[in-house]
């Protein structure tokens, strides 16, 4: 009985703390990107959202959402090197890089679209590119404004499913704030879509990915995987940036 009682507190005492600081797990805000980036202000419910804008005065735009700890900036020179035809937003979170405000779902979704509605009157169409984390904000944003076209970068279904896998013994459904449904979504998204995986993922299990793609319709799906890459390396190949520049070529 001592065992038992000391095995159900230590199970609640984990419970509460996963519950209180979860979003502190899912969330690991950027140090500042780099100073020589050129930046804007849009103006969200949380406060005001930094957004990096590159290859200017473009006919079609990206906007570009990174994973829950990527310091967007950094593969800027690339994205607008690989993406010459598309001027590029590449959006810090609310709480990342000088973004004011705290990330959640409502914060990351609500400032892309945002974010959308300041840069869609400037151009003829928008896209989106979404990495980890990133790749559930344009699901979502894709499901709220007409996007043109987008790519998600190691998707997954849902945080939930995520981190239920993670934490079997938990009833993660009843303690997630911030679901990120996408499997809710998938299934009414029809302009052409690109899913990009890394073969040796650490971090998004392939189940994961996997599921979000069956929910998918295959008509105008396009998935590439990139077989020496790991979650945090696939801006180390090549490949990866073919993949985008083929998927957006004009």
């Amino acid at each position: 009985m001592k065992l038992l009682a000391l095995f159900l507190t230590g199970y609640l005492a984990m419970g509460a703390l996963l519950t209180l600081f979860q979003r502190q797990l899912i969330y690991l805000p950027s140090p500042l990107d780099p100073p020589s980036l050129p930046s804007e202000w849009v103006d969200t419910a949380w406060g005001r959202v930094q957004v990096h804008p590159l290859n200017p005065d473009r006919a079609r735009a990206l906007l570009y959402f990174g994973g829950n700890a990527e310091l967007v900036g950094w593969s800027g020179a690339e994205l607008a090197a690989a993406l010459p035809d598309h001027t590029l937003y590449l959006v810090n979170y609310p709480g990342y890089g000088h973004s004011e405000g705290s990330p959640s779902q409502a914060s990351l979704v609500g400032a892309a679209v945002a974010v959308f509605d300041v840069v869609a009157p400037r151009h003829q169409q928008v896209g989106a590119i979404g990495r980890s984390l990133g790749s559930a904000v344009v699901v979502q944003l894709a499901d709220q404004r007409p996007l043109a076209r987008l790519a998600l970068v190691t998707p997954f279904d849902s945080i939930t499913a995520l981190a239920q896998q993670q934490m079997p013994i938990y009833p993660v459904t009843w303690l997630v704030k911030d679901p990120f449904d996408n499997l809710a979504v998938a299934p009414e998204l029809t302009q052409p879509r690109l899913v990009v995986l890394a073969r040796w993922d650490q971090v998004i299990p392939k189940a994961r990915s996997q599921a979000l793609i069956q929910a998918l319709e295959p008509a105008g799906l396009t998935v590439v995987e990139l077989p020496q890459a790991d979650h945090n390396t696939l801006s180390r190949y090549p490949e990866y940036f073919t993949a985008l520049a083929s998927f957006f070529a004009p």
